[in-house]
């Protein structure tokens, strides 16, 4: 067994995991009282779960999305009712390479995903769903963003891009301006 992603909920209540166990993929809620770890609830997954990121915002429910790698890659959203303790599927998206990480802006207003096939791409999110992606090819077509490695900075004006060359072997930090579009 694996653990691709750990990632705290935005008021410190609860983790989430992303799990390789081989031959299953798991995504596991847990909380935490400050003192002890108690299993919620877990939910399969399509592929390895390289990445897991709770939305931001107090002013809405619980949103985890997960970036996947298999057979197929998948953009996944799940919520979490804390009322339940359940983890539910939101919305899930096609994305033909495998999605190394994803990070939602400082707002939650939309979701980064990077890409093995050289693009990023800024999804808008809105009332549960994932819409109207904008996507950027990286400045070569052999670099991949390397799992867990976006970041917006704390305005959401920028989104950093941790990259690797297939052909190189090179590691670039990229640095994007976000006024909607990249």
């Amino acid at each position: 067994s694996y653990v691709w992603s750990v990632n705290w909920s935005y008021d410190d209540k609860y983790i989430a995991v992303a799990i390789d166990s081989d031959p299953k993929y798991d995504l596991f809620v847990y909380s935490f009282n400050g003192s002890s770890l108690s299993f919620l609830d877990g939910v399969d997954l399509i592929g390895t779960g390289y990445s897991v990121r709770w939305h931001p915002n107090a002013n809405s429910p619980y949103y985890i999305a997960v970036g996947t790698s298999n057979s197929t890659s998948e953009l996944q959203l799940f919520s979490f009712d804390a009322s339940t303790n359940t983890i539910s599927l939101q919305d899930s998206i096609d994305m033909f390479a495998s999605v190394t990480a994803v990070a939602w802006s400082p707002d939650g207003n939309h979701l980064a995903v990077g890409l093995s096939s050289s693009v990023v791409s800024v999804y808008l999110f809105s009332e549960s769903s994932l819409e109207k992606p904008v996507a950027v090819k990286l400045p070569s077509p052999n670099m991949s963003v390397e799992e867990d490695a976006l970041n917006w900075d704390s305005t959401g004006n920028y989104l950093a891009v941790g990259v690797s060359s297939s052909v190189s072997g090179d590691a670039n930090l990229l640095v994007y301006s976000f006024d909607g579009s990249i």
